[in-house]
């Protein structure tokens, strides 16, 4: 089984390759990197988010060959998957057996609950928002070198989130879903249980110790429900 994984907003596939020794030896981890960072980081950045899904797109398409695969996507990566399956389902293309949206509100919200537009910010104030509501590792603040390569890529990131058009039309998910959530997170309840509109298969909602980087804190929890739910589609395929 294939899982494929999207950064969220400054990261890059190599966040993931911690995962290798906590997930099932059945499960093939691959990462999918973003323009602008990691083994991509000298081609320029998106101008827009459908650029990044379309890339996202022609990306995990080139590495399908039939076998069963999921998806993950955690906070700007999390939407990047959601419109990434919608794109894949209108293409007629071998869809995913299952979702994991972690740590983003449903499509129909822009931003996070108390959440504004930063990206246009002068550094120090775009980095105090960040920290604010935890939309940086405490480790990446703390280290300037690290920040001058990072903050580029984050509102860079943030920009695309900033610029995109939401709309109440539901373009819904033909497969199971699972909702990761950070308990101290800013999200808001009624905002993550909103995913449900949105999928037409298995809906599941849990909720981890930890802010928004709850896939950081309570990884060992998050890699056991990923593998539970590979082994479930397993069982019964």
């Amino acid at each position: 089984m294939k899982l494929f994984c999207v950064p969220y907003a400054g990261g890059s596939a190599n966040g993931y390759l911690k995962w290798r020794r906590l997930l099932d030896p059945n499960i093939e981890l691959l990462p999918l990197e973003l323009k602008g960072r990691g083994t991509r980081f000298l081609e320029e950045f998106y101008v827009d988010f459908d650029e990044m899904v379309d890339d996202l797109y022609q990306n995990l398409i080139q590495q399908l060959d039939g076998e069963a695969y999921t998806l993950f996507g955690h906070s700007m990566g999390a939407l990047a998957v959601y419109k990434l399956v919608v794109k894949i389902q209108k293409n007629g293309v071998q869809p995913p057996q299952h979702v994991f949206i972690s740590g983003r509100e449903a499509p129909r919200y822009r931003f996070m609950r108390n959440v504004h537009p930063i990206s246009h910010l002068p550094e120090q104030e775009f980095l105090k928002e960040l920290e604010k509501y935890g939309g940086l590792a405490k480790e990446i603040i703390e280290n300037e070198e690290l920040l001058q390569i990072l903050t580029p890529i984050i509102r860079s990131d943030f920009r695309l989130i900033e610029q995109l058009h939401v709309t109440n039309i539901i373009e819904k998910l033909y497969c199971n879903v699972t909702i990761l959530n950070g308990l101290q997170d800013i999200t808001d309840e009624k905002r993550m249980t909103d995913w449900y509109d949105y999928v037409d298969g298995d809906f599941e909602l849990i909720h981890y110790e930890g802010g928004h980087f709850f896939i950081d804190s309570a990884m060992d929890e998050v890699i056991y429900k990923i593998n539970e739910s590979v082994g479930k589609i397993k069982k019964f395929t």
